[in-house]
């Protein structure tokens, strides 16, 4: 059986970069539902937060490394 990740709508910067994601977890043999509001699918055995811009250091307090 197929694993079904959940993954929150999210639109990159072009299409490319959102269907690399989608092709990642159908490649790796799961099945994936794009959630559009904030209730998550009862079925789902994982949840793929997708990432976005770094935030800067400051905002949090610390010093930027490399």
């Amino acid at each position: 059986m197929k694993p079904k990740i959940a993954v929150p709508h999210w639109l990159a910067p072009n299409k490319e970069c959102t269907d690399y994601y989608y092709d990642a977890l159908t490649g790796g043999g799961a099945d994936y539902t794009i959630v559009e509001d904030d209730d998550l699918p009862n079925d789902s055995d994982g949840l793929l937060l997708l990432g976005g811009v770094d935030l800067d250091p400051d905002v949090y307090g610390r010093e930027p490394h490399a």
